[in-house]
């Protein structure tokens, strides 16, 4: 039987686990699917790394295998969007069962949208929302992003995926659509729970689909 072919299209990932959420979260997912034999190939605009030493940039290769998982590097033209026309023809050429992407408002997430359309396969899409860093013009650009593209795209995914009550509920107020509130995986050999009271800290735990008091 043929693998399952899964196509993650993704605004970064980096060579190893960092301070990029969006990089961790995809590590871990992937590395746990292909321990069940899913087949994952990551597409993402060029970037460049900060290594450990000396604080240097490097850049990326264009592609590498990492744990597995085949990462594909498209070189973008505009930085802040992610906007990276090379990714709609890597991803044309690739043949997909399911196409998953990562971070809403940001051009990733509408090239696999419009790719798995276009291909007829299920799409999904993990939101990573997080509006309170947005400054008062990319407030606006999102605004335009939300009526001109993200809420088709929350609207006809296959499903959607926010990472918290407060992510589901901002993005409620674009559209309605089908989700499932799926938190941040954590790497356990790193973050590990410990006793500690703190005044100031209030953590909600979220089980899958529902939130918990």
């Amino acid at each position: 039987m043929d693998k399952m072919k899964l196509g993650i299209v993704t605004t970064t990932f980096f060579g190893e686990e960092c301070s990029s959420g969006i990089t961790n979260t995809v590590r871990l997912l992937s590395k746990e699917l292909v321990k069940y034999g899913v087949d994952i190939s990551v597409y993402t605009p060029m970037h460049k790394e900060l290594t450990k030493k000396h604080g240097m940039y490097r850049k990326l290769p264009k592609r590498e295998k990492i744990d597995d998982i085949f990462v594909h590097r498209i070189a973008k033209i505009m930085n802040e969007y992610k906007f990276s026309p090379g990714l709609f023809t890597a991803l044309l050429k690739e043949r997909f069962d399911i196409i998953h992407s990562f971070h809403y408002g940001y051009f990733p997430a509408t090239a696999g949208f419009m790719i798995a359309k276009l291909k007829k396969i299920p799409y999904a899409l993990t939101t990573s929302y997080h509006p309170s860093q947005l400054t008062i013009i990319k407030s606006f650009l999102m605004r335009l992003y939300n009526v001109s593209q993200g809420r088709f795209i929350l609207k006809e995914s296959d499903m959607v995926f926010p990472q918290n009550y407060s992510e589901t509920k901002e993005l409620r107020k674009i559209t309605n659509f089908d989700y499932e509130i799926v938190p941040c995986p954590v790497n356990d050999e790193i973050f590990y729970p410990r006793k500690i009271k703190k005044d100031k800290l209030i953590v909600e735990r979220f089980d899958i689909g529902k939130k918990v008091k």
